[in-house]
Formats: C-alpha cells, sequence, structure tokens
C-alpha cells in the first residue's frame, strides 16, 4: 500500500497485515469511519452484534473456538462500558481479544466539557480489565499501535487488550507506509528446567497427568497424545481443558477432579504432572485437594507456578 490513508484504512491494514479475517462489533457514529474502511476490506467479514457485549463475548468464542485473534469494534463511553464484562472474561479464560473503541475528538479529550459520550475515565476503566490499553493521538501511529498491541496479547499467556481512537482521527489522513508485522515468538524454556522435570518424571512409577486450557490454547494435542502414551499415566483435564485429549482415549479419566473417586486415584500417583493450570477452586474442592510434594507444574506464565500449590520443579 502507498500514498495516503484515513486512520481508518490504517487500522484496518493493521488487522489485515495481523491476518484477522473477521471481526465483531456494534456500528455507531463514532466508529463509522473504521466500518466505512472495513466495507472495503475483501479480507475481513463483519459480524455485527445488538449489544457490546455480545459483540466481546463473539470475539472471545471466536478466539477460543480458532485460536486466533478475536477482535471486536464498538464506541465510546456506555458502547465501551457495556464491552468491559467481556473483556473481564477473557482474561480469566485466557483468551486473546482485542478491543478497539473510539474516543472523543482530540480537540474536546479530557476537558470534561459534556460532549456526546464523552468519557475522560475510559481509559482506566480498560486498563483495569486488559493487560494492555494504549491510546493513539496521531494517525501515523494507528497501525503501529495495534500490531503491538495485538503481540502483547497473543505473547506468552494470552491476555485481552483494547485501544482507542478518537473519532477525528478515523478520517485523519496518514503516509500508507506500513512495515510487515513480526511474528510472536513463543517462549523458550530454560534447558535445566527441562531436565529437572524429566528427571521426576522418569523416575515416578504412577504419574498422573492434569491438562488444562493452556493445553488446548497452544494446539498440542498431538503431542500431548503421544507423551501420555508413552508414560501410560491417567489424564485429567479441567473444564477448560476438555479436548486437549479426547474424551474416548483409554488414559483419559476426564474433569470430576472434585469427587470422591478422582481423590482416590490421586492418592495412589507419586506424581501430578500439570500444564496449562493454575488449579481453580472448584476442580480442586477449594484448593483442599491434597497433590502431595513431587508437582511438576508446566506453564506459559511464570505468574502461574506455585500460585495454588507448591512444585517441586516447573518449566515456564
Amino acid at each position: 500500500m502507498s500514498g495516503q490513508v484515513t486512520g481508518g484504512e490504517a487500522a484496518v491494514a493493521a488487522l489485515e497485515a495481523l491476518g484477522v479475517t473477521c471481526v465483531f462489533g456494534v456500528p455507531s457514529q463514532q466508529n463509522l469511519g473504521l466500518y466505512d474502511a472495513l466495507s472495503r476490506s475483501n479480507r475481513i467479514r463483519v459480524i455485527g452484534a445488538r449489544h457490546e457485549a455480545g459483540a466481546v463475548h463473539a470475539a472471545d468464542g471466536y478466539a477460543r473456538a480458532t485460536g486466533e485473534l478475536g477482535v471486536a469494534i464498538v464506541s465510546t463511553g456506555p458502547g465501551t462500558a457495556n464491552a468491559v464484562n467481556g473483556l473481564y472474561e477473557a482474561g480469566f479464560a485466557s483468551s486473546p481479544v482485542m478491543l478497539i473503541t473510539t474516543q472523543v475528538d482530540r480537540i474536546h479529550l479530557g476537558r470534561g466539557k459534556g460532549f456526546i459520550h464523552d468519557a475522560d475515565g475510559q481509559f482506566a476503566m480498560l486498563q483495569s480489565v486488559t493487560r494492555r490499553t494504549d491510546r493513539v493521538l496521531h494517525a501515523e501511529r494507528i497501525y503501529e499501535t495495534i500490531v503491538a498491541l495485538a503481540r502483547d496479547i497473543l505473547t506468552g499467556r494470552p491476555q485481552p487488550g483494547a485501544i482507542e481512537i478518537p473519532t477525528d482521527l478515523l478520517a485523519a489522513r496518514t503516509a500508507a507506509d506500513f512495515p510487515e508485522p513480526r511474528p510472536v515468538a513463543p517462549i523458550a524454556p530454560a534447558a535445566e528446567a527441562v531436565a529437572a522435570a524429566a528427571e521426576r518424571i522418569a523416575a515416578a512409577r504412577r504419574p498422573l497427568v492434569w491438562l488444562g486450557g493452556g493445553c488446548v490454547r497452544s494446539g498440542s494435542a498431538e503431542a500431548i497424545r503421544r507423551f501420555v502414551e508413552h508414560l501410560g499415566a491417567p489424564v485429567v483435564t479441567t473444564l477448560n481443558g476438555r479436548g486437549a485429549l479426547p474424551s474416548d482415549h483409554a488414559l483419559a479419566v476426564g474433569t470430576a477432579t472434585q469427587y470422591p473417586a478422582f481423590a482416590r486415584l490421586l492418592a495412589e500417583a507419586d506424581l501430578v504432572l500439570a500444564v496449562g493450570t493454575r488449579f481453580q477452586a472448584v476442580g480442586t474442592g477449594f484448593w483442599s485437594l491434597p497433590l502431595g510434594t513431587n508437582l511438576v507444574q508446566v506453564d506459559v506464565d511464570a505468574a502461574m507456578i506455585g500460585r495454588n500449590y507448591p512444585a517441586a520443579a516447573a518449566v515456564v
């Protein structure tokens, strides 16, 4: 792309460069400049919602089902407030969701004059439910900011992010000089951590494997199947981890970790290998389930290691 484009076209160019093929949202007078640009895209399908919360929940569901970035587009003030509960849910479920919203024209921004949908606290509100929230104040920054936000959302443990674009920037002109986004590199584990975990697993006589939602999100089903079949260990999953191993597999125990029958199985295990889970409340009987002292925990988020149960070995 060369020459001049609008801010709305720059935003669409960023989404196309990121490989986005579907967005969800609610048009309004504040974001028409973005929808106008989307109407000319031959790569991105726009799915309308009747409510902003529905748009973000749809983007969340899309991200979980496809493994791709989910994108929702709403408008300033009340529209963004409606979107907050969907962002909160996406964060809790480690779902990669981007919210693109608007702000009042820059001339009115931060002045509290009562311009239509004036929402001074919107940025702080979005920060409270996202890992990263950005605001652009120049049209030439729209493309790079959306790309950087997407990289943050998709790095490590996926989390939602948001961007505010003042309405006047959607019509502002900027140079169409857009570099190709760099792919997001996976986090590489430390070799010594892998060796320590492998040593414990190899020494175990009766291991138990506990798979969480991170296993589904990572797209590792085939590697997981090969590993557990080599190990010959029973496998339990969290509710979000369903599908990490087919439920009809001979080693699959199910998700009912809070029931007495599972406690008996757990008591026989001399090692628990937990992958992509932080051991949430219900599945552990509100953390009353004894996991023993030989827990090996694997997670993309270092903050989850030992969060609810101490780990004897850990791989990030």
